[in-house]
């Protein structure tokens, strides 16, 4: 816990410097009604029948969105600024065709590429998310191992990373399948 409250000491300290110096620009927009800027944005938007609730980081004048990082780029995922920008349009009216990352980490500190957010449009992420509640609702969980396989709550149970897999022919199994399992 310590070396994440010095690494994001240094984060803040450095972003600091950064924004103070004169060739940057980190401009924020601003609400036009009571002067507040767009930052931690909520939103709640309903994409044919699965509620999607969130807060944009930040947005900015031109209405990017903007979502910051303190870890790597390699686990940044642009489906999360096309749910951004859906969700500028369909809240706030706001037509976003970019979006970037803004990493905080010393040695990569300041923003990602711009991301091209056209393909992400209302019926491209409905599909996306309807997908998802297939899969769930079905119970089908595919693994996606990757580098925060370390810190997910169910690892213990993945086909690919867990101790005690949830069986292949599991919905075969008359008991739950995880009753038994520090009988290995």
């Amino acid at each position: 816990l310590e070396a994440y409250r010095i690494r994001g000491v240094a984060q803040i300290e450095s972003f600091i410097g950064w924004l103070n110096d004169s060739a940057h620009s980190f401009e924020i927009l601003v609400d036009p009604d009571d002067g507040t800027p767009w930052v931690e944005v909520p939103f709640d938007i309903d994409l044919d029948g699965i509620r999607v609730v969130g807060f944009i980081d930040r947005v900015e004048v031109n209405g990017e969105p903007v979502d910051i990082k303190s870890g790597d780029m390699k686990n940044n995922k642009d489906l999360q600024l096309g749910v951004y920008k859906v969700a500028l349009e369909e809240q706030f009216g706001i037509t976003a065709t970019s979006g970037r990352f803004f990493m905080t980490k010393k040695g990569v500190l300041g923003y990602s590429k711009e991301v091209d957010l056209t393909r992400y449009t209302k019926e491209y992420v409905t599909d996306l998310f309807q997908a998802a509640e297939r899969g769930i609702a079905n119970e089908v969980f595919l693994p996606s191992p990757q580098d925060f396989c370390g810190i997910c709550d169910v690892r213990e149970f993945c086909r690919e990373k867990g101790t005690s897999p949830i069986p292949l022919d599991w919905a075969s199994v008359k008991e739950p399948w995880w009753v038994n399992i520090d009988e290995g």
